[in-house]
């Protein structure tokens, strides 16, 4: 019997489900097929349903782990992702049961369950007097049954200890005992049962789920009567009782219930595999219409696999277009917003600086959205934020630019035109220290007007530097002249070559010694003696006095010619103007670099600086050559160089330029009649400073 009504009941919903679902229509298929393969389409079951005046279709997977919910208008579908949009979708769809005859069987069987023991249960509560509001108390209970003449006779013939359980006796009797539990257990019953009925009869598309839900605790309450009554003495035992187990001795309280079970109230046939039934039915609703809560849980989880298909289907769509772009874009964009920012770190600039937050904004938009959205309807918005965004970049990087280059080579200008002066000019002075304060304003993040504020500025710096042209020396025309004679003296000697370049001065005086004295030769054999061979001089004391008065000047000349020699030679030993180096260093085809002094070796600005140097040199066709030196002799570390011990003595007086970089000092001279050297130190020979690198590199 049991089985049968649950068969009934689960097939009649099976039968609904199948009749409801359908395959979908060409159309719908269609437009599912940009989602989903059509392998997946064929595993669901689809549904029309409409929902406050709009139809839409559900599609449930076989193992009803998902539901999609479709919007149907005109033939056009579109899948609904909104948890809040889906809801009232599901709770339509899964209230559809609510019609169904297992709603109905809920009730009719209820009543067919309640009935087929109602007239004994009415006789029961007649006779006993328990009424409304069927309170739990045991007077309340006993008060009852003594309104009720047949109840009454049976209370008045017990004694008041049988009846209440009072003055000293411990439990009342059986039957006043029955009348309290049958009381209660009523009292719940009836509760429940018009409770029950209430749900059942209010079930709707709104609270199907949770309803059907609440069914399962009056079923259960329902239950518990039939047990109450079962085992109340004031109820028939079974038949099948045994009695053996009574004792005729033993107090009631201390016997099982039906020994002492007087029949008051007839014998109530309770249907359990009806119950079981109507228990099992709702239980199969239940699970198949969930609560309002679990609906919820179901939209989320529809809204959830319904992004999860346009994701996939806009990822199938949009991807080729979107990664076009990226590919096309993302070096682009990567490449200006690094120049821009590397050009805001220089020059503050407030409007580049609001174009690159909307192209960096447009880009990530973009980014965002990625293949969710047709990147077509993005490029559009971003290639205008770029177009702008380009328009300042270039404007503010040529500004910068320019003031850059200005200030860089302007300063390389006027650094080279000092070196030129062993006293700089007050003028040039001057212009170098304007040229510093404008660098440091342009190295100091400057704002975009105060950057093309500079610009006219160090155009008018740039004209007055131009004045100062390389200048001609003494100690220049000496080294020009005596070159030859002083490394001719020099080159063979094993002299250490500081002792050769201090000994340079008095070689250069030597040559005008030598000069002066043949030219004072020739000047006597052209003139005294030519004079006293044709006997046109007259030999008297006055004569010879005068001859010899003459010798004796020029020879002091000779003797002044030969000091200023020296003097200037002396000078030239210590000073000479750069542009004499670089006029030579560009016209000789090779060059010496020295790391002068053991500390200079490891010091990683120093060797940066000569490798700046080098490459400046090679580019200029160049070949180029790196020693370590302490004291101008070729060693390094007690290590003697491949090019030898003397590879400066010798570099000097083949005339091979050589720039010596050392790490102490901040200088850079060019010196020494001897051989060609620039001597640079401190910064001017260090790392990014390297100021002879860029001197160098001006033609």
């Amino acid at each position: 019997m049991r089985t049968s009504y649950i068969f009934a009941a689960c097939a009649f919903i099976a039968l609904f489900a199948a009749s409801s679902a359908g395959s979908p229509s060409s159309s719908l298929r269609s437009f599912i097929s940009a989602y989903m393969s059509n392998a997946t389409i064929s595993q669901f079951s689809f549904y029309n349903l409409s929902v406050n005046g709009s139809n839409y279709i559900v599609a449930v997977s076989a193992n009803g782990t998902t539901y999609l919910a479709i919007s149907s208008n005109g033939g056009k579908y579109s899948l609904v992702s909104n948890a809040s949009a889906i809801n009232p979708v599901l709770t339509e769809y899964f209230a559809q049961y609510e019609n169904l005859s297992a709603v109905s069987y809920l009730s009719t069987a209820m009543r067919k369950y309640t009935s087929g023991f109602g007239s004994n249960l009415s006789d029961c509560l007649q006779e006993t007097g328990i009424n409304p509001p069927y309170t739990n108390t045991f007077n309340n209970a006993v008060q009852n049954c003594q309104s009720t003449p047949i109840c009454n006779q049976v209370i008045t013939s017990l004694n008041s200890c049988d009846v209440y359980g009072t003055n000293g006796c411990e439990h009342p009797s059986p039957f006043a005992g029955g009348l309290q539990n049958l009381s209660i257990a009523y009292g719940a019953y009836n509760a429940s049962l018009k409770s029950y009925f209430s749900v059942v009869q209010g079930i709707n598309a709104s609270n199907a789920g949770d309803s059907i839900a609440r069914l399962g605790t009056y079923i259960s309450n329902i239950s518990a009567f039939s047990a109450a009554v079962s085992t109340n003495p004031l109820f028939p035992p079974p038949e099948s009782v045994n009695f053996a187990s009574c004792s005729g001795t033993g107090l009631p309280y201390q016997q099982p219930w039906y020994c002492s079970a007087t029949g008051y109230c007839g014998y109530m046939y309770f249907n359990s595999s009806l119950l079981s039934s109507i228990s099992s039915t709702q239980q199969q609703l239940g699970s198949i219409i969930p609560s309002k809560s679990g609906i919820v849980v179901y939209s989320s989880a529809s809204a959830k696999a319904a992004s999860g298909y346009i994701v996939a289907a806009n990822a199938r769509a949009n991807a080729p277009s979107y990664y076009a772009f990226l590919n096309s874009t993302y070096p682009e964009y990567n490449s200006i917003v690094a120049s821009a920012l590397t050009l805001l770190t220089k020059s503050n600039n407030a409007n580049l600086s609001t174009e690159l937050e909307q192209l960096n904004a447009s880009f990530k938009a973009i980014l965002s959205n990625g293949i969710n959205v047709s990147i077509a309807s993005e490029t559009s918005s971003f290639n205008s934020v770029l177009a702008r965004f380009m328009e300042s970049y270039n404007a503010a990087n040529q500004s910068f630019a320019e003031s850059s280059s200005y200030s860089s080579n302007y300063t390389i200008e006027a650094i080279a035109a000092q070196l030129n002066y062993r006293r700089v000019p007050p003028r040039l002075a001057q212009l170098s220290s304007q040229l510093q304060a404008t660098d440091l304003k342009l190295s100091s993040n400057a704002n975009s007007s105060e950057v093309e504020a500079a610009i006219p500025e160090l155009r008018v710096i740039g004209v007055q530097l131009g004045v100062y042209v390389p200048i001609t020396t003494i100690g220049y025309l000496i080294k020009l002249a005596d070159g030859w004679f002083i490394n001719a003296m020099l080159a063979g000697s094993n002299t250490p070559v500081q002792a050769k370049i201090s000994a340079a001065p008095a070689y250069a005086a030597l040559l005008s010694l030598i000069i002066g004295l043949i030219i004072l030769l020739i000047f006597y054999l052209l003139t005294h003696r030519r004079l006293s061979k044709h006997h046109k001089i007259r030999h008297s004391h006055k004569t010879r006095i005068a001859w010899m008065t003459l010798f004796a000047v020029l020879f002091v000349l000779v003797l002044l010619y030969t000091y200023g020699t020296y003097a200037y030679a002396k000078a030239a030993n210590n000073f000479l103007p750069f542009s004499y180096f670089t006029g030579y260093l560009h016209a000789s085809k090779s060059a010496y670099i020295v790391l002068n002094g053991s500390a200079t070796y490891t010091d990683s600005g120093v060797v940066s600086c000569a490798s700046a140097i080098s490459s400046v040199l090679a580019s200029q066709g160049k070949t180029v050559q790196t020693i370590q030196a302490t004291n101008y002799s070729c060693v390094a570390g007690g290590t003697v160089s491949s090019l030898g011990v003397d590879c400066i003595d010798r570099a000097l007086s083949s005339g091979t330029p050589v720039i010596s970089l050392s790490q102490s000092g901040s200088d850079i001279v060019y010196k020494g009649l001897y051989g060609t050297m620039l001597y640079a130190s401190g910064a001017n020979a260090t790392g990014s400073s390297c100021i002879v690198a860029q001197l160098l590199s001006r033609k």
